[in-house]
């Protein structure tokens, strides 16, 4: 998670700066977009072999299991929205889908992080 959260860090700066980049900026930041995706993907696949290796010998109910999957899946889903309106400069739709995003970790982070 440290990676995802180094890269969300530098898409946030973009966003801040209205995504008014130099050409070698938005290349940096079309390729940071990649990578975030591919955090989210490496995320789902550790999140879904943890839970079921530690199988019922965990304190998580498995309805919270589920609904951590379940969001988790679908932030993935909207970075590789992202991802798709960064490389076509679609920056206000990028935008919207980082707010998306935002609030997502947040609702998660409240929910299971220690």
């Amino acid at each position: 998670m440290a990676n995802l959260e180094r890269h969300w860090d530098e898409l946030q700066n973009s966003r801040k700066r209205d995504f008014k980049l130099s050409s070698e900026e938005t290349k940096a930041t079309n390729a940071i977009a990649i990578l975030l995706r591919e955090d989210f993907a490496e995320s789902v696949r550790m999140v879904e072999f943890r839970l079921k290796s530690i199988g019922s010998s965990d304190s998580l109910p498995q309805d919270a299991k589920q609904l951590f999957i379940d969001w988790i899946k679908q932030s993935s889903q909207w970075s590789s929205e992202l991802e798709s309106e960064i490389e076509h400069g679609r920056y206000a739709e990028a935008s919207v889908i980082m707010k998306k995003l935002e609030a997502a970790c947040q609702t998660c982070h409240d929910r299971f992080r220690n």
